[in-house]
């Protein structure tokens, strides 16, 4: 039997349909995004989860630049959504 581990950051929750995920890839250590809003200019709040607790991560196309994973490996990340939009968290 084969088991598959999952690692890595994954977007775990986004306002839909204010926000379309049009990209969401992992690959162990990094997220990277491709996000549209889905009726117009918005601001937003994504989760993301599978972090490594206390962690500090860089976050690129959000509105703060860094992050710090909360005990459960949770982080919420704000992004302003006016079009199709790129974010990266490593």
């Amino acid at each position: 039997m084969v088991v598959v581990r999952r690692q890595g950051p994954r977007l775990a929750e986004v306002a839909y349909p204010d926000v379309q995920v049009a990209r969401a890839v992992t690959d162990g250590r990094a997220l990277d995004l491709v996000l549209r809003p889905g009726d117009g200019p918005v601001r937003t709040t994504l989760a993301v989860d599978r972090l490594v607790p206390g962690r500090t991560y860089t976050s690129l196309g959000t509105a703060t630049d860094t992050v710090t994973a909360d005990e459960h490996g949770r982080a919420l990340l704000e992004v302003d959504l006016g079009d199709r939009h790129e974010v990266r968290l490593h």
